[in-house]
């Protein structure tokens, strides 16, 4: 497959079927947007493309004339129809008229086609309740391109189960519709309008060097171009992944701290990964194309659906598996043994202005969490305190033994002097915490030693 600059590939294709093909008129159908159809139109300076219809950026545009040539989009998901009749005298257009169309029950469907439409669904469950969700999954073009979602948990795990893979990863673009879906009933047709590509579930394997490549190819730093216009991205979901994102140009590492299935990546290591066909392409910028895969030939919705009726109810939640971090603070150290509290202070970094109290949390490996039950940032000082609760940070490590050492991580949420987001309500800082576990004795847990 060859990639060609549109603006020259398309006049030139135009001018071809006109002058050798007697063609009287040229349509060019595109899966981008207004803004590119207007920069096809502005680069056609013959006029040979007539039409040209698009429908990526979901823009309601009826048919209208820019440089020469009709442009429309009909918004998204069959809501309108754009009708374009065009006036040919002579073998060239002369004139135009054209509407968008709302599409409504009125309007009478072709037989043929729903008797091929509602075959199909019912083979694929399609209207067809298939679980019930007790919390609303989000299925939102925003949360998705930014950040971990319950419903990309639901996706990735769904994967991950079907070939027995260790991670699953799936592209925040293949999942559509923009919107969010119980609580409550969930059918057939949900899944199809979210994941409706022909993408397959396959798997290929990956050292975990590999992996780290993988996930920082869909790094969006919030200095780029894309990032100024959207924010910061993660664009992706995951499923048997725990690592922390640095969306800084001047990130040394944009990936870090990867777990796997609750223990450290090793780079060395081989890992079965699963993902859509799409992905295994080179499809969203994935270094993935020249690996040799193994291909379910199942559609990645149909995974979901047949994953889901396995069950009655579900309940899926954020599970701290994409930890954005902006700033460091220095590396702590703690004991814990179930009495008192655990304190850690940390000198701040130097653009932190205010500490979101409400959000700052000790995270395990396994993604359970302890809110902080209280939070101290100094700003003359520039120092921050955070207490928890040694009991409730004891039980979310039960499984650890006397004498072990554990990675936690503290997550808090800050107004940076420095960064100004254009998604994220605020930054993010992070504090790397060996904790050593004490199962014998009581005893109010240790302080760590200050941050520096």
């Amino acid at each position: 497959m060859t990639l060609e600059e549109y603006t020259e590939t398309g006049p030139a294709e135009a001018k071809r079927l006109k002058e050798d093909e007697g063609v009287d008129a040229v349509v060019a159908l595109a899966h981008t947007g207004i803004g590119d159809a207007e920069a096809l139109a502005e680069a056609d300076a013959d006029d040979d493309i007539d039409a040209i219809v698009v429908g990526d950026d979901e823009q309601f545009y009826p048919p209208e004339e820019v440089d020469g040539s009709i442009v429309s989009e009909a918004r998204a998901r069959a809501r309108y129809l754009s009708e374009i009749e065009l006036t040919i005298d002579g073998g060239e257009v002369t004139a135009f008229d054209g509407e968008l169309i709302e599409v409504t029950d009125d309007i009478e469907k072709d037989p043929t086609a729903s008797d091929i439409i509602n075959e199909y669904r019912g083979e694929v469950s399609l209207d067809s309740v298939i679980v019930e969700t007790e919390t609303p999954l989000d299925a939102t073009f925003g949360s998705n391109y930014h950040r971990e979602t319950n419903y990309g948990n639901v996706v990735t795990d769904a994967m991950r189960e079907r070939v027995d893979a260790d991670v699953a990863i799936t592209n925040a673009g293949g999942i559509r519709s923009d919107s969010v879906y119980g609580p409550g009933e969930i059918t057939g047709g949900d899944i199809f309008n979210t994941l409706p590509f022909p993408n397959t579930v396959v798997s290929l394997e990956l050292t975990g060097e590999e992996l780290v490549e993988t996930l920082e190819s869909q790094v969006v730093t919030l200095e780029s171009d894309t990032g100024q216009n959207f924010g910061e991205e993660i664009s992706q979901q995951t499923s048997g992944l725990r690592f922390e994102w640095v969306p800084h140009d001047d990130a040394d590492e944009p990936i870090r701290d990867v777990y796997v299935d609750g223990e450290p990546l090793d780079p060395e290591e081989t890992y079965e990964v699963a993902v859509n066909s799409f992905i295994a392409n080179g499809g969203s910028g994935y270094p993935l194309d020249d690996k040799p895969v193994e291909d379910t030939g199942e559609l990645q919705a149909t995974t979901v659906v047949n994953y889901l009726e396995e069950k009655d109810t579900i309940a899926p939640t954020v599970e701290g598996r994409m930890q954005r971090v902006d700033r460091d603070l220095p590396d702590a150290a703690v004991t814990v043994d179930g009495n008192g509290k655990v304190v850690s202070q940390f000198d701040a970094p130097d653009d932190v202005q205010s500490v979101a109290k409400d959000t700052v949390a000790v995270w395990t490996p396994e993604g359970d969490h302890v809110d902080a039950e209280k939070v101290v940032f100094d700003e003359e000082d520039e120092t921050l305190v955070v207490r928890v609760d040694d009991g409730n940070l004891a039980d979310t490590i039960e499984d650890a033994d006397d004498g072990d050492e554990v990675a936690l991580d503290i997550y808090a949420e800050y107004e940076s002097s420095e960064y100004d987001h254009i998604y994220f309500e605020r930054s993010r800082l992070n504090a790397d915490v060996s904790a050593t576990v004490r199962r014998r004795g009581r005893g109010r847990g240790s302080a760590g030693p200050p941050g520096r």
